[in-house]
C-alpha cells in the first residue's frame, strides 16, 4: 500500500513536469518517489521468503537464519538510499552555485548500482531456494524411488509425494487443502522480484547515460521498463497475496523456531543420554 503511494506521487510528479521540464519541484517528486518506491516493496519480499523457509525447511536456504534475509538486503537498501540521497544533494547544490553537476550524478548512479547489485544477489539466494524445494528433492524422491516410471520426468511428481521431506508442522498449510493461493504462490513472488529487478536494471542505463541520454528522452522506455514492470510486480503480488496464500488471519508463522526446536532437541538428547548412561552405571555396580 505504502509503495503504491509514494509510486503515484511520482507518476504525479511526472505528468506535472510533462509541459515544463525544467520545473524542480515535479522533477523533485518524480525523481524521489519513483526512486525509492520499489524499496519498499522488495522488504516485504524478504520477509515472505523467510517465511517460506520456515514452511519448507531451513535445509533449502543458503543463509540458514531466515531473519538474516531482511536485515541484509534491508540494510542494504537503505544504504543503496543514503547514497543517492547524498547524490541529489550534491547535484543541487552544484545546480544552484552554477556548477557542474556530474559529481554528484555519479554519487547517484553508484547508489542504484548498489541497489541492483543487492538485488541481484537476493535473486540468486531466491533461485537457489526454489532450485532445493522444488527440484532437488524431486530428484532425491527418484533416486530412492527408481522402481518407478515417470512418464513427464521429475515433474511427474506432485507436491503431496515429496510433502514429508519439508517440515512437517505446516503440512496442512501446504495441502490440507489444496489451495492455489498457496501453490503459485512462489510464482507470483519469482514474477514480481524479476519485473522490479528489470525496472531498476533499466533506472542504472538510464541515469547512467546523463540527463540527456537516449533513454530518459524517450518516454516508451520508461512505460514498458519502469510503469509497466511495476505494475505486473503489484498486480502478481495481489493476485497471490501473502495474506490470502499463507493464512494470515487464522495462521502464524514465527520466524527462527526451529533454532529454538534444536535447542530444545538437543537439551533432550542430552538428558536422555545422560540418564541412560548413569542408570547403565547404576547396573554395572549392581553386578
Amino acid at each position: 500500500g505504502s509503495e503504491m503511494c509514494i509510486r503515484d506521487r511520482g507518476y504525479i510528479g511526472r505528468t506535472w513536469s510533462h509541459h515544463d521540464t525544467t520545473l524542480m519541484d515535479p522533477f523533485l517528486l518524480n525523481m524521489i518517489c519513483l526512486t525509492i518506491a520499489p524499496v519498499f516493496t522488495m522488504g516485504g519480499m524478504y520477509y515472505q521468503m523467510a517465511k517460506l523457509i520456515e514452511i519448507y525447511g531451513h535445509k533449502f536456504s543458503l543463509i540458514k537464519s531466515p531473519m538474516l534475509y531482511s536485515y541484509i538486503f534491508i540494510s542494504s537498501d537503505i544504504v543503496s538510499l543514503a547514497i543517492q540521497a547524498a547524490g541529489g544533494g550534491t547535484a543541487g547544490m552544484a545546480v544552484n552555485e552554477n556548477r557542474s553537476a556530474k559529481e554528484g550524478d555519479n554519487i547517484f548512479i553508484a547508489g542504484l548500482a548498489v541497489q541492483v547489485a543487492s538485488m541481484a544477489v537476493f535473486l540468486m539466494l531466491w533461485f537457489y531456494f526454489l532450485h532445493g524445494v522444488f527440484i532437488s528433492t524431486r530428484l532425491q524422491y527418484m533416486n530412492l524411488n527408481p522402481r518407478k516410471v515417470y512418464a513427464k520426468g521429475m515433474w511427474d511428481i506432485s507436491q503431496r509425494d515429496i510433502d514429508h521431506m519439508y517440515t512437517p508442522k505446516y503440512h496442512k498449510l501446504r495441502l490440507e487443502p489444496d489451495r492455489w493461493q498457496f501453490r503459485y504462490f512462489t510464482f507470483g513472488m519469482t514474477v514480481a522480484v524479476l519485473t522490479i529487478f528489470t525496472r531498476c536494471v533499466y533506472r542504472l542505463c538510464e541515469l547512467s547515460e546523463g540527463w540527456t541520454g537516449y533513454l530518459i528522452t524517450h518516454e516508451w522506455y520508461f512505460i514498458i521498463l519502469d510503469a509497466l514492470m511495476m505494475t505486473i510486480a503489484t498486480l502478481a503480488m495481489t493476485i497471490f497475496h501473502p495474506g490470502y496464500a499463507l493464512l494470515g488471519r487464522t495462521n502464524s508463522i514465527p520466524i527462527g523456531e526451529d533454532k529454538k526446536n534444536k535447542k530444545r532437541s538437543k537439551k533432550i538428547n542430552w538428558t536422555f543420554w545422560k540418564t541412560r548412561d548413569e542408570s547403565m552405571e547404576a547396573d554395572d555396580g549392581l553386578d
